[in-house]
């Protein structure tokens, strides 16, 4: 399956089963309320850490199950065996597919989310070290940062009272983390499907994840700017939140729909092109919506 193939395909998908963003919806509700609960723990050290891995292992079900469901619409949604009504039969059944996706996947979840965050600190740490090498230290009141992002207004304001010099060393961090993150993102980006469509073992879905990157190192990039660029419009729209209700529910649904139609177009493309050739297609025409998705687990064409 080609690039272009796999972005119409998803919004396809997901256009029909919508349903697959309601666990996404319900956690997000769950974890801001434990996650208030947090900060009362902060003085009592054992508790937290306690109450901060349980909400760990609690973030690990959860991707587990979605994932999970993730992988299962497509797979329906891509078989020519079924007909429409057999689908929607089947996307309204969506969630009975979640709990069992946890049973099977909880454990190497737990080992692959660990990895993506010891990575991710090493990644934080060394960033840190290259700035504070290169750049300099931030000589601003951190706190008085943060109250003033509340706002783009009250952001600018910031800047116009601080010393010119300590504005260029804002925006020099700003980009050197925002470069670092989003290098780290895409070269990820595979783990997950890699897990669900190759091994449930985390070490050879690691493994396997880089080598589909270097594989389908163009199609790679296509997908990921695509998804930036995505994401650029998400991030405009929901700036407009603040204005009225409308578009703070506005930015919300897109937010959400945003968010499950990454995981749909990242866990599609794998799900197609696993076992394929390292030849990349941008764009080629064939038959986007007769393809099926052999065995539920990967895809031979390309």
């Amino acid at each position: 399956m080609n690039v272009i193939c796999a972005i119409k395909t998803s919004f396809r998908i997901l256009g029909k089963n919508f349903i697959l963003a309601q666990p996404l919806v319900l956690y997000l509700l769950i974890l801001t309320v434990l996650s208030a609960g947090l900060h009362t723990l902060k003085s009592n050290q054992p508790a937290f850490i306690i109450f901060s891995i349980t909400l760990l292992l609690l973030g690990c079900a959860f991707l587990a199950g979605w994932f999970y469901m993730a992988k299962k619409t497509i797979s329906f949604e891509l078989d020519t065996d079924l007909n429409d009504e057999e689908k929607a039969f089947q996307s309204f059944g969506l969630i009975k597919h979640f709990f069992p996706g946890v049973g099977e996947y909880f454990l190497p979840m737990v080992g692959t989310l660990l990895f993506y965050l010891i990575c991710s600190l090493i990644v934080a740490t060394l960033t840190l070290k290259f700035g504070l090498k290169h750049i300099g230290a931030i000589d601003i009141d951190l706190e008085q940062l943060n109250k003033a992002s509340a706002t783009v207004q009250t952001m600018y304001a910031y800047f116009d009272s601080i010393p010119p010099e300590n504005v260029v060393v804002i925006k020099r961090w700003f980009l050197l983390i925002m470069t670092a993150a989003t290098g780290f993102q895409f070269v990820t980006i595979w783990l997950f499907p890699a897990l669900f469509y190759k091994s449930k073992n985390p070490l050879i879905a690691i493994l396997e994840s880089i080598k589909f990157l270097f594989r389908k190192l163009g199609a790679t990039i296509a997908i990921f700017i695509f998804l930036l660029i995505f994401n650029f419009f998400v991030s405009m729209i929901n700036s407009l939140s603040a204005i009225n209700v409308f578009f703070s529910l506005l930015g919300f649904i897109i937010f959400f729909y945003f968010t499950t139609y990454c995981i749909v177009l990242i866990f599609l493309y794998y799900g197609k092109n696993g076992e394929s050739s390292a030849k990349d297609y941008i764009y080629r025409r064939d038959d986007c919506d007769g393809e099926k998705l052999a065995g539920s687990e990967s895809g031979t064409e390309d």
